[in-house]
């Protein structure tokens, strides 16, 4: 064993070289991970959003081509909802009325907030 990797052996021999992971200060700084089970529950959660909102957020996460052209949106962190709310309107006005625009919207942001 040369000299570093004994200096490295004994820096985490050391309790202060660790962080205090159960104090919520350094739980906030940690990215938390879903557990199999919690992954579930979100699938689950889901599959109970109506099509329309399953819909929305497919054009969120997987914008399709004419999306951007017709926009003009050049990556998913300038979608707004007023700009969704506008390309659902252009590819279907008879079907996406404002009304159901609003709905559809209000039931992904009851979904995110249940997830958070």
């Amino acid at each position: 064993m040369n000299a570093t990797n004994l200096c490295y052996a004994m820096e985490a021999y050391k309790a202060e070289s660790y962080l205090p992971i159960h104090e919520p200060v350094v739980q906030n700084l940690c990215p938390s991970v879903a557990s199999p089970e919690d992954e579930l529950l979100i699938e689950e959660r889901y599959q109970l959003l109506s099509k329309d909102a399953k819909y929305v957020i497919d054009i969120v996460l997987n914008p399709p081509e004419q999306l951007n052209r017709r926009l003009q949106i050049k990556n998913r962190k300038s979608l707004s909802q007023e700009k969704l709310t506008e390309f659902l309107r252009l590819i279907n006005p008879a079907y996406w009325k404002f009304r159901k625009i609003r709905e559809a919207f209000f039931e992904i942001k009851a979904f995110l907030k249940e997830e958070g």
